[in-house]
């Protein structure tokens, strides 16, 4: 199943792109997340040294944001959004 993943604020900066597509190998979100970081730069903002995902990124599926520790599905035209803590005065 493809996926749309949309980027925004510096996670869009940092990939070069405001979104990708990839075809889910898994079926769950943070499989999502590190098939995106293999093919981008967004490795170091959406996953932790561990491995993990980061928390403090906010996910979307269509316009319900989703707890990490859940790790969701996705459903066939769903589209994951991607939103980055900003930080500045």
């Amino acid at each position: 199943m493809k996926l749309q993943v949309k980027l925004f604020g510096p996670l869009r900066l940092r990939a070069g792109a405001e979104s990708f597509t990839i075809e889910l190998i898994n079926n769950n979100l943070a499989s999502a997340i590190k098939q995106l970081c293999n093919f981008s730069e967004l490795k170091g903002a959406l996953l932790r040294s561990d491995g993990e995902l980061c928390q403090s990124v906010i996910y979307l599926i269509g316009n319900e944001q989703v707890n990490v520790d859940d790790n969701p599905g996705f459903q066939q035209g769903d589209v994951l959004t991607l939103l980055a803590p900003i930080s500045g005065g």
